[in-house]
């Protein structure tokens, strides 16, 4: 199998940030250029994103307000780098944009070529000083082309599910927080959207274990996730912890056939989605706590009738 017949994840996400007629062209040449080029005038309409272009603005210091409260940490993509276009080439309108939380800023008069080059550092920046290819076991990831293979088989992902395997592979045997995920590959300030890093991190699962990676992005419970396997002497604990997330999911499946509720009705009614339901029931995922109240109201019963037994029988597999 040659490099280049490998799928690739979607390419970087470049919003660029201002008047959106004045900014056209300038998409256009990203997008020519490969990179997946959106023009935003709000940002609460940033979606996931990489890097932002400041670009032209309809009125002076407008693009700076933006900037501030983006740095601000209350908007989804605050950690994305950030290049501002200064179009009046004042060296007073630089200081300001890096004062506001600009990463790099290109003064005018300038060249695509130039912006074209800046782009491109800073979205190397934004990954550290990442390998060109990362290996654990038979897990191979190559960054500059952005491909994982799990033995010799290609494993296709979509954007955020590829930025969350290459954090978790930078310390594969470690497990790593909700928090710190929410925050390092999502640029979320709060746990607020947990959901989001158990619904990522289920499709990332099921994909690595169809292509053999069985036991991958494990979930530990009450914490948050580690990508490698646990192996020798860490099965027995391993064992022991999995045993509580089955009990729960024979539990919660149990619970949720007594009510008469299917699991899209479930999805449905609490807006879980569905493969995330059936991981839970499967014994695969983590019920945190906001999962649990959020089941619980959708099934009709308070939250300790989700609570398992030590009694509670799981198969014998586990």
């Amino acid at each position: 199998m040659q490099l280049e017949d490998i799928p690739r994840v979607v390419p970087p996400a470049v919003v660029i940030y201002g008047q959106e007629s004045e900014n056209e062209a300038l998409a256009d040449e990203l997008a020519l250029d490969g990179f997946d080029t959106r023009l935003v005038s709000d940002l609460a309409m940033l979606g996931e994103v990489d890097l932002i272009v400041f670009g032209r603005a309809s009125k002076r210091g407008a693009g700076l307000g933006a900037l501030r409260a983006l740095r601000g940490g209350g908007l989804a993509g605050s950690g994305a780098r950030v290049l501002w276009m200064s179009t009046s080439g004042d060296a007073t309108d630089t200081l300001r944009a890096f004062e506001a939380g600009a990463d790099d800023v290109i003064r005018a008069p300038f060249v695509y070529a130039e912006l074209l080059a800046r782009v491109r550092a800073l979205l190397r920046r934004s990954t550290g000083e990442t390998p060109p290819v990362i290996r654990h076991e038979a897990l191979t990831i190559h960054t500059a082309t952005r491909t994982v293979i799990y033995g010799s088989t290609p494993v296709e992902l979509r954007r955020r599910e590829y930025a969350l395997l290459l954090f978790l592979a930078s310390e594969p045997t470690r497990v790593f927080s909700r928090a710190e995920l929410l925050q390092k590959v999502w640029g979320y300030p709060t746990q607020d959207a947990s959901r989001t890093v158990e619904s990522h991190a289920s499709r990332l699962r099921r994909k690595l274990a169809e292509a053999g990676a069985v036991g991958w992005v494990r979930s530990t419970w009450g914490v948050g996730y580690r990508l490698a396997p646990e192996h020798n002497h860490q099965q027995e604990e391993s064992m022991d912890e999995q045993a509580q997330l089955v009990r729960f999911g024979v539990t919660f499946r149990q619970v949720r056939e007594s009510r008469q509720i299917s699991v899209a009705d479930l999805a449905a009614r609490t807006g879980i989605d569905q493969h995330q339901i059936s991981d839970l029931e499967a014994g695969r995922l983590d019920p945190t706590f906001g999962l649990l109240i959020a089941l619980a109201d959708g099934a009709g019963v308070p939250p300790s009738a989700l609570i398992p037994s030590p009694r509670t029988e799981i198969p014998s597999a586990v």
